[in-house]
């Protein structure tokens, strides 16, 4: 399978890609068209600019591939970097990509950064990875015009110094055409100026509010975000009616390209996983490996699934075998000298994390070297372990809980001597495996992780209040109460399912803010002790090696009547434990758990600081 997919003929190479949010609103998202424009038409940047809206690839199941992907390639990069751009892990990824490759070389890629609206913040290690940056924070951030005119004569002489190819730009605009019946054979977010023209025509819609779209060069990447109220503010539809129905026939329109062939990738995404499956992504010349691995795993009563087909392309790759990623639950990654750079493990991956699943990988033999900086990217927050072919059977156990934590504890393992301290030593995070971390990409991140069971969610969000009042910001899941399974919240800009979809997944934000937090509360109740998720949270604190402070709200027995995993870990806290199980006890001991979590924040920024001697 080649690297590239295999529609159109080869397309000569464009060096400076647009990373922007994929859950980007109306008004950020014209923000970054009319700056690519302008960039574009002002700086003779026609021919080297890499755009995805412009590519003609947002419909395609490929997409969330092509975009790491070309972090990876670029020699220059334009980050528009706003609140819902850091709140996105597809995103973070591609920042990860190109700082990755700065810190393996030294300005491998230019990095021009625009801080676009309050809450948009970059650590300070992070600049050392920049080229330059224009900061937009204080402007109003309806006022599109002035924040484009800022960033693009910030960026717009050294950009066309660095990257235009071109003496001289065509400044026209797109060329107007009749009206027509040619976006009906295409997909909304496809759409041309003229596509949607044409589209608001069939519909009635009055002219005078078709001149509006027209004037602001409406495609359908902008139309697939707006909102009646950007209708009324920004085209100044002043017709009720017409702001209500246009957002209206976008969803209508945009739930029928979901159901076209082209969009099958849309139509798996729900799709059930069979219990305690596993998906194995190799490269196929480790098929070897995954053969062992396979076979050892079925033993421990697995379902493991792989790829069938390889196919003469990465459309038909994953369009293949994607149904069979549908139904998998969980995906380990073969980390090999041929898997690290395999375009098979790549595109298997990107397509596994977007289907919102439990991603682990296993580095085999040590091998750290040959891992491509958007695949590092993608697994360096999640778990890993180390596969030895020495140690094959040993090493088989800690993988077995790395992709299934929850599973009975084998017997033959004495829990309180080794067991522990086995995954803790052997299943980390990838970039701590490899020693290789970034570092966080920003700076917010809350003080204390709370860790809970549905059946309190009530007291918890009362406690993540009282904890506000003291000054401490608290991060816990409350996505949803109407399910056991924690399932990923709603977010901005995801208001139809064609748009391009979030990679993120809860279990990557669990761990992204246990990694941040100074300390974990552990909210014990009767049934937080048996759920697979709280052992899950307990274990990433572990493998961190971040303070834990169990808390009872409710009248429940301590150390709990659990898995021995569990019970083993939460012996050590027995004469620590607080309980605010009650109005009074909560009143007693809240000034305990705040002062406790203060010692964790101050104990922690001690570490932290360079002055600090020990």
């Amino acid at each position: 399978m080649p690297a590239e997919s295999s529609t159109g003929a080869k397309k000569r190479r464009k060096n400076l890609y647009v990373s922007y949010s994929v859950d980007a609103g109306y008004t950020e998202k014209k923000f970054v068209s009319l700056l690519v424009s302008s960039l574009k038409q002002e700086y003779n940047l026609d021919k080297d600019v890499w755009f995805d809206h412009e590519e003609g690839c947002l419909a395609s199941a490929a997409w969330m591939a092509l975009r790491v992907e070309l972090a990876e390639r670029c020699k220059g990069a334009l980050i528009v970097l706003s609140s819902s751009y850091i709140d996105n892990h597809t995103c973070l990824n591609e920042l990860k990509t190109l700082l990755e490759r700065n810190r393996v070389k030294p300005n491998a890629v230019r990095i021009y950064l625009v801080l676009y609206e309050p809450g948009a913040e970059v650590s300070s290690a992070i600049n050392d990875h920049l080229t330059s940056k224009v900061d937009l924070r204080d402007y109003d951030l309806a006022n599109v015009s002035e924040k484009v005119f800022v960033a693009a004569g910030s960026f717009g002489p050294a950009l066309e110094k660095k990257f235009s190819s071109s003496t001289t730009s065509d400044k026209g605009t797109e060329r107007m055409e009749e009206l027509n019946d040619e976006f009906k054979k295409k997909s909304l977010i496809d759409w041309s100026i003229m596509d949607v023209q044409s589209w608001l025509n069939s519909k009635n819609v009055p002219p005078i509010h078709m001149d509006a779209f027209l004037e602001r060069n409406i495609t359908g990447f902008l139309l697939s975000s707006m909102t009646e109220k950007d209708l009324a503010t920004d085209l100044l539809v002043d017709n009720k009616h017409i702001a209500k129905k246009i957002p209206e026939l976008v969803l209508e329109r945009l739930t029928r390209d979901m159901n076209q062939e082209s969009a099958w990738h849309y139509q798996i995404k729900n799709t059930k996983p069979k219990p305690s499956s596993i998906y194995l992504i190799y490269d196929p010349k480790d098929l070897p490996v995954a053969y062992n691995m396979k076979r050892d795993l079925e033993g421990k009563g697995f379902l493991v699934l792989q790829h069938e087909k390889l196919g003469n392309s990465r459309d038909e790759f994953l369009k293949v075998n994607g149904p069979i990623l549908a139904v998998s639950e969980n995906f380990l990654v073969i980390l090999s000298e041929n898997g690290g750079n395999s375009p098979f493990v790549y595109n298997e991956t990107v397509f596994a994390e977007w289907l919102d699943r439990n991603v682990c990988s296993v580095v085999v033999n040590n091998q750290r070297d040959s891992i491509r900086p958007g695949l590092k990217a993608i697994l360096q927050d999640k778990p890993a372990a180390s596969l030895n072919t020495e140690n094959f059977k040993e090493d088989m156990d800690v993988i077995e809980y790395l992709v299934a934590p929850a599973n009975p504890v084998p017997s033959n393992v004495v829990l309180e001597q080794g067991y522990v301290s086995l995954l803790t030593e052997n299943v980390k995070f990838l970039a701590d495996l490899l020693d290789d971390n970034l570092g966080d990409i920003n700076t917010r991140g809350p003080s204390v992780f709370i860790s809970y069971q549905w059946d309190v969610q009530v007291q918890v969000y009362k406690l993540t209040e009282l904890l506000q009042y003291y000054g401490i910001v608290s991060w816990a899941d409350f996505s949803s109460a109407a399910t056991p399974q924690r399932s990923a919240p709603n977010q901005p800009g995801q208001k139809n399912k064609f748009q391009p979809a979030k990679l993120d997944t809860l279990r990557n934000q669990i761990i992204r803010n246990i990694r941040k937090c100074s300390a974990v509360v552990l909210c014990f109740s009767e049934q937080y002790s048996q759920s697979a998720n709280c052992q899950k949270d307990m274990l990433t604190a572990l493998t961190l090696g971040k303070p834990m402070i169990p808390v009872l709200l409710t009248n429940t027995s301590f150390p709990p009547d659990a898995p021995p995993e569990v019970k083993s870990v939460m012996e050590k806290y027995e004469d620590r434990v607080l309980d605010l199980s009650t109005g009074r006890l909560l009143q007693q001991n809240l000034p305990r758990l705040v002062n406790l979590v203060k010692k964790c924040q101050t104990l922690e920024q001690d570490q932290d600081s360079p002055t600090t001697q020990r």
